[in-house]
C-alpha cells in the first residue's frame, strides 16, 4: 500500500496492488457464436459471449468494445472477431486473447410481382409471381398463388408473401396494399316494364351519368327511346354500360311494346224526345267521356234553350295520360227537341154580369178549354164565346202535334156588376138624388154633358160611382151624356133631366 499526501490537508491518493494469481479461464473461449457460424445479414444485432465474462474488449467488423455484433455494419463476408481480458501492465501472464471467424451471408428477401395497386371487381384472376421460391402467399381473396379481386367487396386489402428460408437466414414477409374499387352503379330509370304504342318518347334517366344506352329505339345521343318506331305485341332489350375509374358495369332492361285497347263506352239512357220546357240535365256515360252537341262541346244541356229539331249527342273517351294503352272511344245518341205550344189568352179580363166575351188563344191545332167553375159546357178547338156570371179562371192547354208536348195559358175573368146610368137627379138641397151617380161604375170613365143645343157645359172622369153634380148647369132642363168605357171604347150615350 502507498499514501501519497499533498500539501491539502485534507487529500490523499491511495493505490492497492494486490497479487492474485491467474484469475482468467484457461483456455479462454468465445462461446456464442461458435467458429465458422453464419450469420444473415438481415440478422438483429445480438451480444457475443466468452466463457470468461467481464471484459469488454471486444473488436472487429461490426461489434462493439461491449461485444454486441450488428451483420449489416459488419456487412458480407468472413468476420474475425477478438475477445481479450485480463491486464497487460503486469505482463502477458495477466492478459489472454482469443477470436472467432464467422461468416455474414446475403438472406433472402421475400418480394413478388403481379399485383396492381388497384383493381375492379369484375376481374376474376391475378397471377402473383414469387421472385424467391419456397414462400406462401397469403390475404383475402389468394388461393395459392392466385389472387380472385371478384371474391371481394370494395375497400383495401392486404396481399403478402412470406418467405420461410433454407439458408438459415430466418424468414421474410412483404405485404402490399391492393384497392378493390366500387364498381359504378349501372342502373337507370324511368322506363317502364310496358308502354302503349305510340306513346311518346321517354327520357331515359341514368345513376351514373357518363355511360351510353344501347338496344332498338334508343336515340343514345340524348339518352331517348322511342317506342313509336317499334312493333307492338314485342319485347326489347334496353342496356346501359357505362365504366367510372376504369371499371366497367351495366345493366339491361326489358320492355313490351302493347297493342291499344279498344274500350267500350256506353251512354246512360236519354230520352229520345224533349220538350224545351223540360229542366236542364248533365249526360253521364261509362266511362266518363267528353260531351259533344251536333259538334259542340257541351257539359250540360238545357233543352229550353234548344230550338226545335233533332240532335246528336257525342260523348268521346280519351285516355288521361298518352302512357296508358287505351284507345279513345265514341259513342252517339239522337233526340229531338220539340217546342212547346204557347196558347195565348192576354191579360186578365173584367166584364160586366150579362155581357159576354171572347177567349182566342191564338194557336192553330188542337186545344181543350178547362174551368174552375162548374156549369159551363166549352166546345174544344174553337174559340170561346160565353156569358160569364161569376169570378172565375179560365185555362186553355195545347199539345203539340206529337202531343209528347203540352203548353198552356189561363187567364182570371172578374165579372162585375151590370153598369146602371140613371136619367134623373134634383141637386135642389133635399138630400134626393143630389147628384148624378153611376152603380158598377168603371174607374176614370170620360163623362161629356151637352145641353139641348150641343153646347158641351162639362168634362171630366168619374169618382167611384159618382159622374156630374151639375156643374155647368144654370137651370132645370133636358141634357145629352157621353160616357166612355176607359179602356175598352165602348160608349154610352143619352138624355138626363136636371130637376131643381
Amino acid at each position: 500500500m502507498v499514501d501519497y499526501y499533498e500539501r491539502a490537508e485534507h487529500s490523499r491518493i491511495q493505490v492497492i496492488i494486490k497479487r492474485t494469481g491467474d484469475p482468467l479461464a484457461n483456455p479462454l473461449q468465445i462461446t456464442n457464436p461458435a467458429e465458422g457460424t453464419s450469420v444473415c445479414l438481415q440478422s438483429a444485432p445480438f451480444q457475443m459471449l466468452s466463457n470468461a465474462p467481464g471484459g469488454e474488449d471486444w473488436s472487429g467488423p461490426g461489434v462493439s468494445p461491449s461485444g454486441i455484433f450488428d451483420p449489416q455494419v459488419g456487412g458480407l463476408g468472413f468476420k474475425t472477431i477478438t475477445y481479450q481480458t485480463g491486464m497487460a501492465a503486469f505482463g502477458s501472464n495477466c492478459l489472454k486473447t482469443t477470436s472467432v471467424t464467422i461468416q455474414v451471408v446475403a438472406g433472402f428477401t421475400a418480394s413478388f410481382t403481379g399485383l396492381d395497386t388497384a383493381y375492379c371487381p369484375s376481374v376474376t384472376l391475378v397471377n402473383l409471381v414469387p421472385q424467391t421460391a419456397g414462400g406462401v402467399f397469403f390475404g383475402l381473396g389468394v388461393n395459392g398463388s392466385n389472387f380472385n379481386p371478384s371474391q371481394l367487396q370494395p375497400g383495401f386489402y392486404t396481399i403478402g408473401y412470406a418467405l420461410n428460408a433454407s439458408s438459415g437466414c430466418g424468414d421474410d414477409t412483404v405485404r402490399k396494399t391492393v384497392h378493390i374499387r366500387s364498381l359504378p352503379d349501372a342502373g337507370f330509370t324511368n322506363l317502364p316494364d310496358s308502354v302503349c304504342k305510340g306513346s311518346g318518347n321517354l327520357l331515359l334517366e341514368p345513376n351514373t351519368p357518363g355511360g351510353t344506352f344501347f338496344g332498338q329505339g334508343v336515340i343514345s345521343q340524348n339518352q331517348q327511346w322511342v317506342p313509336s318506331i317499334l312493333l307492338s305485341s314485342n319485347s326489347y332489350q334496353i342496356e346501359y354500360q357505362v365504366s367510372v375509374n376504369g371499371c366497367s358495369n351495366s345493366s339491361e332492361q326489358f320492355v313490351y311494346i302493347l297493342d291499344k285497347l279498344k274500350p267500350s263506352i256506353t251512354i246512360q239512357e236519354i230520352k229520345s224526345r224533349f220538350c224545351n220546357s223540360d229542366p236542364t240535365f248533365v249526360p253521364v256515360s261509362t266511362p266518363l267521356g267528353t260531351w259533344f252537341l251536333n259538334g259542340n262541346l257541351v257539359t250540360e244541356i238545357n233543352p229550353g234553350t234548344l230550338n226545335a229539331g233533332n240532335y246528336e249527342l257525342k260523348a268521346v273517351y280519351n285516355p288521361t295520360t298518352n302512357q296508358e294503352c287505351i284507345d279513345s272511344a265514341s259513342a252517339k245518341v239522337q233526340f229531338a227537341v220539340v217546342a212547346n205550344p204557347k196558347p195565348d189568352l192576354g191579360a186578365d179580363l173584367e166584364v160586366e154580369l150579362g155581357l159576354s166575351l171572347t177567349l182566342d188563344p191564338k194557336i192553330g191545332g188542337l186545344y181543350t178549354w178547362a174551368s174552375n167553375q162548374s156549369g159551363y159546357t166549352f166546345e174544344n178547338n174553337k174559340v170561346l164565346t160565353f156569358n160569364p156570371v161569376s169570378d172565375m179562371t179560365v185555362t186553355v192547354t195545347a199539345p203539340d202535334p206529337t202531343e209528347s208536348c203540352f203548353g198552356s195559358d189561363e187567364v182570371f175573368i172578374h165579372v162585375r156588376p151590370a153598369l146602371e146610368i140613371p136619367n134623373l137627379f134634383t141637386p135642389n138641397g133635399d138630400g134626393a138624388n143630389p147628384d148624378w151617380r153611376f152603380k158598377g161604375a168603371y174607374p176614370n170613365m170620360r163623362i161629356l154633358i151637352y145641353d139641348r143645343w150641343g153646347r158641351e157645359i162639362y168634362k171630366g172622369v168619374n169618382q167611384g160611382n159618382l159622374a156630374w153634380d151639375g156643374q155647368g148647369s144654370n137651370k132645370s132642363g133636358m141634357y145629352f151624356y157621353l160616357v166612355e168605357h176607359p179602356t175598352d171604347g165602348r160608349k154610352w150615350t143619352g138624355w138626363l133631366k136636371l130637376s131643381e
